[in-house]
Parts: C-alpha cells; structure tokens; sequence
C-alpha cells in the first residue's frame, strides 16, 4: 500500500492502514529508543506510544516517508531521554581542555559482524557515553543540539562522544 494511501486512510481510522503504518515504522523507532535505553521493555513501551501519538495527530502530517520517520525518530528520542532523566542522573564529565580529536571514520558497511559486534559494546558504555555517541552518529546530531538536548555544553558533548569512542575502541581491540 503506497505511503500516500495509508496515511489518508489513517485519517479516516481504517484499522488495515494503521496496522500499515505500524509495520512501516515500529522496527525502527523501537531500535531509536532501545539504542538509548538497553531496555526492551521501556523501548517497546516508547515505540507503541509514539506511534500512537503520531495516528491520533496524523491529520496535521505533511510530507513523505522520509519526513515521517524522522519525525517519529525525534519523538522516540526525546521520550527515551526523558525516560533516562527520570530513571537516574547522567553522570557527564565537564572539560574544559580537552584535546581535539579528529573523528576517525572507517569503512564498515560491508562487515556486519563488526558491526554488530560494536552495537553490543555500545550497550556496555555508561549511559553519558552512549547517549551522545547514539545521537551523533544515528541520528546526525551536531554537538550543540546534543548538548541542548541533554542540558550540558557542547564541549561536554564532544568529550564524552571522544571518550565513549575511545573506550569503544579499547573495548573491540581484539575484534578490529
């Protein structure tokens, strides 16, 4: 059922087209929340009300696939943060002089072990570290909006991004 469709059909509350939209964007949006949260449960919990939110408002939707799924990114996002803010406090480290590290990047499209292998190392990292390594490169975040999102600086948000790396990096040293 092409995009389009579904979402007029939304509209109207036709039940085919929301169990549509659901398959379309569950998997994705779970993933979103549970990269965050190392929790199945609360991810689970974050996808089915985001979801929900976005048939209940779809009426006021304008744009395509593309459009939506960012959108519902957001608003996993968001609710997974404030999840973990409820939850416990985020420990993140304040430096003010810490050295400029250029970001690596390598070509691992093509290996899936590792990458899986680095999702699950990903998993281990504190809660400060992985948040803004997740934002940064899932979701392609500059260092000032990370840091808006989390109430610290952007130089707080580079560092723990340069440190969750790095210790990521001592993590799978073995593996790469």
């Amino acid at each position: 059922m092409p995009f389009d469709l579904i979402i007029a059909q939304c509209q109207t509350l036709h039940p085919q087209a929301q169990m549509a939209f659901y398959s379309m964007f569950y998997e994705q949006v779970f993933q979103r929340s549970y990269a965050l949260l190392k929790n199945a449960e609360h991810a689970e919990e974050i996808m089915q009300d985001t979801l929900l939110k976005m048939l209940q408002n779809i009426s006021s939707f304008k744009g395509d696939e593309t459009s939506m799924q960012k959108l519902l990114n957001k608003i996993a996002i968001n609710q997974s943060i404030d999840v973990i803010r409820k939850r416990r406090n985020i420990i993140f480290i304040e430096t003010e002089s810490f050295p400029e590290v250029e970001e690596q990047q390598q070509d691992i499209e093509n290996d899936e072990k590792l990458i899986e292998t680095a999702l699950q190392h990903l998993n281990t990292l504190p809660d400060g570290y992985r948040m803004v390594i997740v934002l940064r490169i899932f979701e392609e975040m500059p260092f000032d909006e990370i840091g808006k999102k989390l109430n610290i600086t952007a130089s707080t948000a580079r560092s723990q991004y340069i440190r969750g790396l790095q210790k990521l990096k001592t993590e799978m040293k073995g593996i790469i």
